[in-house]
């Protein structure tokens, strides 16, 4: 006698194909989760890669910040040595100014007191020449011509005097600049 009827094969058919289907639903489970295992692995080597190359560029550009602040340190340190050094440059060139200004007065001080002394003194030559005229004779008359003539170069001398003076002035007033 069969055990089994007709009705319970079916249901055994139906349980080996629950069993079959189960089994292929947790292989498939199984693979689902692998993939996405696989997935998550993907996604999270993708997200160390992008923040080791955010990290990357924080550290570019702090670099290139710090690069920054360095030279706008540099340059405002030689502007401000510029600056210095113009300033010692425009209190030396005043300083030049005023004392070139206190050699003109003193040479022009000099010359007055030259040319009212040179007046002087020809104003007693003519005195004198008048009387050397009137009491000389011709021998004194002719030493009188050789004194003007000697006086004449004199006075040309002084002037050439007063230039070179003026000149070697200048010329020490250069080599203090040097």
């Amino acid at each position: 006698m069969d055990l089994f009827t007709d009705d319970d094969e079916i249901n055994i058919t139906d349980y080996e194909e629950c069993d079959d289907e189960k089994e292929y639903i947790e292989k498939e489970e199984e693979l689902d989760i692998t993939e996405l295992r696989k997935l998550v692995k993907i996604e999270r080597r993708r997200a160390n890669a992008a923040c080791t190359e955010l990290e990357k560029e924080r550290a570019a550009s702090a670099t290139a910040a710090e690069e920054t602040m360095a030279m706008i340190l540099r340059l405002q340190n030689e502007k401000s040595l510029i600056e210095m050094e113009a300033n010692q440059y425009r209190i030396l060139a005043e300083k030049k100014q005023l004392h070139d200004q206190e050699v003109i007065r003193s040479l022009q001080w000099f010359v007055l007191r030259h040319s009212s002394e040179r007046a002087l003194l020809e104003d007693q030559l003519i005195s004198c020449r008048r009387k050397l005229k009137h009491f000389g004779n011709k021998d004194e008359k002719e030493e009188c011509e050789e004194f003007e003539e000697d006086y004449s170069s004199l006075n040309l001398s002084f002037e050439d005097a007063i230039e070179n003076v003026l000149y070697s002035s200048l010329d020490i007033n250069l080599l203090n600049e040097k």
